[in-house]
């Protein structure tokens, strides 16, 4: 690192005391990186061979592309769309679409995974086009295609990050702070396994926007501020709650505006490099009000998702067992402190960064974001969180006092335990979700799954219906309610605050006496919901179907101790409801 660079790097902060490898030094580590790198493409390539990655959310985020260059459908109107469904399967419902009353259909993400994935998309098109496999943007060559451009894309970001930390540190703490990255964290089975998902994509793009950064420091101009702006603009139009990485370059370039600052330096001819935020920005919002009917969209219109910033789910996604980011990812807590030995304004700038982050992540409904290990929502912002484990080590490194064991030790031990923790996720012992700590316990030391364990886990919530055998076995009644049930009412049956029901994250109950016409039955169902601040926000349903018993699970509460349970039978025929007495036995978990 030059003398210059030592002046404007934000990190460089005291003298070094010990000997840190000059530039020349750099070939080793690099080398090293380099096979980290081709052990996660191996780790990718045989985790996701044989299938289609274009598939649950990554088929909505990917959609745009077979719509706009091969369909020429942007609104979905067509019956090519349903057409993937039934050939490809990507998911079992049709979620990543809001029907609009036209007939048209509004794909629910915004269009900059579709950007990044459309290199992999013209690859595939291409090689579809000279065989003989179907052109229609889902068939082998495509998958195959967005497969590994995606690998690529994903390996840039440890690349970009890596060079990052060499420019500002050195190549040494560079390698290890990248290694631990990888390895120590739920970053690789993230971004290699759910390979299409956008944290893995998200991850390379803060790494870039980083580099961006130091260029726009080191060399203000119109050329770096447009790449910047071009990498935010990206970021946004991917996930739009990475609004916040605009604090990344006011905090990392120093004075960025005002009298002297680098803006005021290019302030003249600075408008064309917001170009690429205002077009695709514009855009998105022509697409949506073509295919909505308005110029902003919000279409997240399920009640089951969005958020809700006055609530964020703050321990359970920090600590809880389930799916707690600082209990399956401890690493994240020395890299936290680190930003402790930092300048005083890049400490705040970053740590205001990270508490928004926890705070928007951890306000959205489903805070456990479905299945992963660890909380995969997390990942894409390890670059700048990740800045403090390498200030961690530099002080380490660099000074010789008692703490420098103690701390060292404990990045080794988190990551050694994550990377394990990693290995029993791959071999089906550790789950994707659901996980207790009574389960985590049993478990920590084993080295292949055991079906006597399973009991220990939250309850499974992909059961279409409760086991009969189940309830008798793990199950006891802690309560039994006779309700009328009047047709001036219709559709409630029942309601109560879900605290009044359990104290556990969920409860069985049994429904009974009810008086349908067995010709109809087939259109009668019962739901049971989820209230959560007005709002249904889940809720499971099941049809009668010639049974004299129904057996429900509670939905996945947001709120136990405000939620409420709602029980309504819902009448889908034109055959008149009458007024009937409802038996309701409610039963709790034994264990767990």
């Amino acid at each position: 690192m030059s003398e210059r660079e030592q002046n404007q790097s934000p990190f460089i902060d005291y003298h070094l005391i010990c000997p840190m490898p000059r530039r020349h030094d750099a070939t080793t580590p690099r080398v090293i990186l380099l096979l980290v790198m081709l052990s996660c493409a191996f780790f990718s390539a045989s985790n996701n061979a044989g299938k289609d990655v274009i598939t649950w959310d990554a088929f909505g985020y990917y959609l745009y592309l077979p719509a706009t260059f091969i369909h020429h459908d942007l609104d979905l109107s067509e019956d090519w769309a349903d057409g993937v469904y039934v050939t490809y399967e990507p998911s079992p419902s049709k979620y990543q679409l809001v029907e609009q009353k036209d007939g048209k259909r509004t794909i629910k993400y915004s269009s900059g995974l579709a950007i990044l994935y459309s290199p992999g998309f013209f690859v595939g098109h291409v090689i579809a086009s000279v065989t003989t496999y179907p052109t229609d943007g889902f068939s082998k060559p495509y998958q195959k295609a967005m497969l590994w451009w995606v690998i690529l894309f994903n390996l840039l970001g440890i690349w970009l990050f890596y060079r990052f930390l060499e420019e500002e540190f050195n190549p040494l703490i560079a390698l290890i702070t990248c290694v631990l990255v990888v390895f120590g964290t739920n970053y690789l089975l993230t971004a290699y396994i759910s390979i299409l998902m956008p944290h893995g994509l998200l991850f390379t793009l803060y790494a870039a926007l980083l580099r961006a950064c130091q260029h726009f420091r080191d060399n203000p101009g119109i050329r770096s501020l447009l790449v910047l702006v071009s990498i935010l603009a990206l970021m946004v139009l991917s996930r739009p709650t990475e609004i916040i990485a605009v604090l990344i370059p006011l905090f990392f370039t120093g004075k960025l505006i005002g009298n002297g600052s680098m803006l005021d330096r290019v302030r003249k001819r600075w408008w064309p490099a917001f170009l690429p935020l205002i077009i695709l920005g514009f855009l998105q919002m022509l697409y949506w009000k073509h295919t909505a009917g308005s110029w902003l969209y919000l279409s997240y219109d399920n009640p089951a998702e969005g958020l809700d910033l006055a609530s964020p789910h703050l321990l359970d996604g920090l600590f809880s067992f389930r799916k707690g980011w600082l209990f399956w990812t401890p690493i994240s807590m020395v890299a936290i402190s680190g930003w402790m030995f930092v300048r005083s304004h890049m400490k705040w700038g970053a740590l205001i960064f990270i508490v928004m982050n926890v705070w928007i992540i951890l306000s959205w409904s489903t805070w456990w974001y479905a299945e992963s290990f660890g909380h995969r929502a997390f990942v894409q912002s390890y670059p700048v969180v990740f800045i403090g484990l390498a200030l961690v080590l530099k002080y380490t490194l660099e000074n010789r006092s008692q703490v420098r064991i103690p701390i060292l030790f404990l990045a080794v031990f988190f990551g050694a335990l994550s990377l394990f923790k990693s290995w029993q996720f791959t071999h089906w012992i550790l789950p994707g979700d659901r996980i207790t700590s009574d389960y985590y316990w049993a478990t920590f030391f084993d080295l292949e799954p055991r079906i006597e364990t399973k009991e220990l886990l939250l309850v499974d919530r992909f059961t279409r219906e409760p086991d009969p055998e189940v309830l008798e076995k793990n199950y006891q009644s802690t309560s039994i309610e006779t309700v009328e049930f009047h047709t001036d009412a219709y559709p409630f049956v029942y309601k109560q605050a879900y605290s009044e029901l359990t104290s556990r994250d969920h409860f069985m109950v049994k429904i009974t006496g009810y008086d349908i016409s067995r010709s109809m039955e087939d259109q009668f169902h019962f739901d049971l919901c989820v209230v959560s601040k007005g709002r249904i926000c889940s809720f499971s349903s099941h049809q009668i179907l010639g049974r004299d018993t129904i057996v429900l699970l509670s939905p996945e509460v947001r709120y136990p101790s405000s939620d409420t349970i709602l029980l309504q039978m819902v009448n889908t025929s034109e055959e008149p409801m009458i007024d009937q007495a409802l038996k309701l036995e409610f039963f709790e978990r034994i264990r767990n």
